[in-house]
């Protein structure tokens, strides 16, 4: 069975998002600390998390973005030279880097950087589902 060539980028999306998990497992691991910390004093385990939940919970959309950023720019420069109808990138119009056109990956800056390429636009095929695992 041969490979498509587009299936290394989305391959390595579990490797982009790694962090984000990471991340993720600490929270939930705080949380549980918080619970049975809670519990040992004769209080119920829900209430307020701690202050660092909210900061770890932004470093997880801060890794969860980042991931989105390298995915697009992976998939776009493995595309480029598959498509002999893609526009070749010229010298100041880089996909990545420092100044790459998807630094900030808005919906705007990742419609751009396809349709530059591949005059392709990728929004109508956009389909997110989030899925969130609850500790049991």
């Amino acid at each position: 069975m041969v490979l498509d060539p587009l299936q290394g980028p989305l391959d390595r999306m579990i490797d982009y998002m790694s962090v984000a998990q990471r991340i993720n497992e600490v929270i939930r691991e705080r949380l549980q600390q918080t619970t049975a910390s809670r519990r040992a004093k004769g209080r119920p385990g829900g209430g307020q998390p701690g202050k660092q939940h909210s900061s770890l919970n932004r470093a997880v959309v801060v890794a969860a973005v980042g991931a989105l950023e390298a995915f697009n720019e992976n998939l776009a420069l493995t595309a480029q030279p598959l498509d002999p109808q893609a526009t070749p990138p010229a010298a100041w119009y880089h996909i990545d880097g420092g100044n790459g056109m998807v630094q900030t990956p808005s919906p705007y800056n990742l419609r751009k950087l396809y349709w530059t390429f591949f005059r392709y636009d990728p929004t109508p095929d956009w389909d997110l589902a989030v899925q969130v695992h609850l500790p049991s």
